[in-house]
C-alpha cells in the first residue's frame, strides 16, 4: 500500500536547525584494551540495530596521548553517556580523563544522562575503589604526585559515577544482560522531538494524519510519501515522525536511516 500526504504549509522559521539535536544518542566508554573486541562490540552492535547512534572514536577522532577538545565535543553532544567498568578499567589514565569529561559534562548539561555498566566488578569496589581500583590508585598517586589534584578528580569521578543506578553483570548471560540494556536505553531515549511541535507550524495535525496512515498496529508493509514543493518541510515532516517512533521498533533499516541522516546535517 502506498500513501501520500502533500504539504503545502512553510514551517515556521524558529523550527530547530538539525545541528540543536543531539548529535549521537550514546557516547560509549570503556577501557579499548580490555572490551573493545568482546562485550563492548557485541553491546555497541545491538544498540546500532535498535537504531542509537553511537559515537565511534575509532572512525571519528585518532587517538593521542591527551584528550582531545574533539572527545570533549562527542561527550557533550551525546544524550547518554554509557560506562563500562571492568576489573582492571582504573589502570588506564585515558579512561579515567574520559570519565573526568563525562562527569563535568553531565553536571553542567541537566539534559544529559550517565548510565554505569557493571562487568566483572562490583558496584563498592568502583564507588569506593578498593581492591584493584585501590592498586591502580596507589600507582596513580605516585605517578601524579606533583598533580594530585588530577588524581582526586578522576576517584571523585568514579565515586559519583557508581551512586546512580546501573547494570551489574553479575551471573547472567552476556546476551540476556545486553538485551536488557538495549531496551531500557531505548526507553529513555522515546520519542526526542516532543519538546518541538509547538514550534512546527501545522505539524500536529500532520503527524496524526501520518500515524493514521503508518498504522503501527498492522502487520502489513507500509510506504508513506510526503510531496511538496522545495522548503515547504518535507524533510522536517520526515525526521520529527521517525524521533517520534522509531523508538517502538524491534530493528530500524540502518542503509536508509544513515542515507536520512546524511541529509540532515
Amino acid at each position: 500500500m502506498v500513501a501520500s500526504i502533500t504539504s503545502n504549509q512553510r514551517v515556521s522559521s524558529s523550527v530547530p536547525s538539525p545541528s540543536s539535536y543531539c548529535k549521537y544518542d550514546v557516547f560509549l566508554s570503556f577501557r579499548g584494551e580490555d572490551s573493545r573486541t568482546h562485550f563492548a562490540c557485541h553491546l555497541h552492535n545491538a544498540l546500532t540495530k535498535k537504531g542509537i547512534k553511537i559515537f565511534d572514536d575509532d572512525k571519528e577522532l585518532e587517538r593521542g596521548k591527551a584528550i582531545s577538545p574533539g572527545l570533549f565535543k562527542a561527550i557533550e553532544e551525546s544524550r547518554f553517556s554509557v560506562v563500562i567498568f571492568l576489573r582492571y578499567y582504573s589502570y588506564s589514565t585515558w579512561s579515567l580523563d574520559e570519565l573526568a569529561m563525562i562527569v563535568y559534562s553531565k553536571n553542567t548539561s541537566s539534559a544529559q544522562m550517565v548510565f554505569p555498566i557493571l562487568f566483572e566488578v562490583e558496584p563498592t569496589v568502583v564507588r569506593k575503589q578498593t581492591g584493584s581500583f585501590h592498586e591502580a590508585f596507589a600507582k596513580h598517586e605516585e605517578a601524579f604526585r606533583e598533580n594530585i589534584k588530577k588524581v582526586q578528580n578522576w576517584r571523585h569521578a568514579l565515586t559519583e559515577v557508581a551512586n546512580p543506578s546501573g547494570w551489574h553483570l553479575k551471573d547472567r548471560h552476556d546476551v540476556e544482560f545486553i538485551q536488557e540494556i538495549v531496551k531500557e536505553i531505548s526507553r529513555k531515549k522515546g520519542p526526542r522531538t516532543l519538546g518541538i511541535l509547538d514550534d512546527l507550524v501545522e505539524m500536529n495535525s500532520r503527524l496524526k494524519k501520518l500515524r493514521l496512515l503508518l498504522d503501527a498496529e498492522s502487520r502489513d508493509v507500509r510506504m508513506i510519501g510526503i510531496c511538496g514543493m522545495g522548503g515547504v518541510g518535507k524533510t522536517t515532516i520526515a525526521r520529527v515522525v521517525y524521533d517520534l517512533i522509531s523508538y517502538e521498533f524491534e530493528v530500524v533499516f540502518l542503509p536508509m536511516l544513515e542515507k536520512f541522516r546524511k541529509r540532515m546535517v
